[in-house]
């Protein structure tokens, strides 16, 4: 954590011109749907697809008169977005928190 501490300190002190302007410096961003900060951490964008998740599965369940079958098809169709974590730190805490929300949504789907 000290490395990425003395990283910000010279990115924050870094600026960068694009066609004579100064360009932002920002703590974070949106790229391809991805949350990319500036403490290279990606608890950030692991919260917001688990959000995403819980929200696909909410949506999921309100079709209560299906079966539990074709609600758990529909739950691997619709809701297992993926893309992109392959890039994440598996060591981070906020990991066990996405895959957490997919198993209580598979128990919510499989009744």
């Amino acid at each position: 954590m000290v490395a990425g501490l003395y990283l910000n300190y010279y990115l924050d002190e870094c600026v960068f011109y694009l066609d004579g302007l100064c360009m932002e410096n920002v703590s974070q961003y949106s790229h391809l749907g991805h949350t990319i900060t500036n403490r290279l951490d990606d608890s950030e964008d692991i919260y917001s697809r688990r959000c995403n998740l819980i929200g696909q599965i909410n949506s999921i369940l309100l079709f209560s008169n299906l079966d539990s079958v074709v609600k758990a098809r529909l739950m691997k169709c619709y809701c297992f977005s993926m893309y992109g974590c392959v890039l994440w730190d598996f060591n981070n805490t906020q990991v066990e928190s996405f895959c957490k929300a997919w198993r209580k949504g598979m128990k919510r789907c499989l009744s």
